[in-house]
């Protein structure tokens, strides 16, 4: 029976294939990866891995590969984080029903994911660099 792998063991066998370390940067940033799989074309005989991350997936064959997708990968996580932020401080008084607790909470844990973003752009524009 299949059973569901850890973020941890995604990213370790991320880490083994791609040989990039990232772990402390993507912990507790908002992004999972969720699983990681070789996708085999059985007419070509041509493969690819196939990386499920909790909003999309991302296909790559090389590390520069990995590199570029998962830097792009996560530019869009970081505007959808920036939206978030945005509708969260126009619509604040929607948020009231849930309580001023609630909105502080939401407006700390977009800070924390925001500033973690940042760190994996930043390590993967030095991965990019050191390619």
């Amino acid at each position: 029976m299949y059973s569901k792998p850890t973020k941890f063991e995604v990213y370790d066998k991320v880490n083994e294939i791609t040989g990039l370390k990232f772990k402390s940067q993507i912990k507790d940033c908002g992004i999972h990866l969720n699983s990681i799989h070789v996708v085999k074309d059985l007419i070509s005989d041509k493969s690819h891995f196939l990386l499920g991350l909790d909003k999309g997936e991302i296909n790559f064959i090389t590390k520069e590969d990995f590199i570029v997708e998962f830097h792009n990968y996560v530019l869009k996580s970081l505007n959808r984080l920036n939206k978030e932020f945005n509708d969260l401080n126009e619509n604040e008084k929607d948020y009231m029903i849930f309580g001023p607790n609630d909105i502080f909470y939401k407006h700390e844990e977009l800070g924390i994911h925001t500033m973690k973003h940042k760190k994996l752009i930043d390590i993967f524009k030095k991965f990019h660099k050191d390619l």
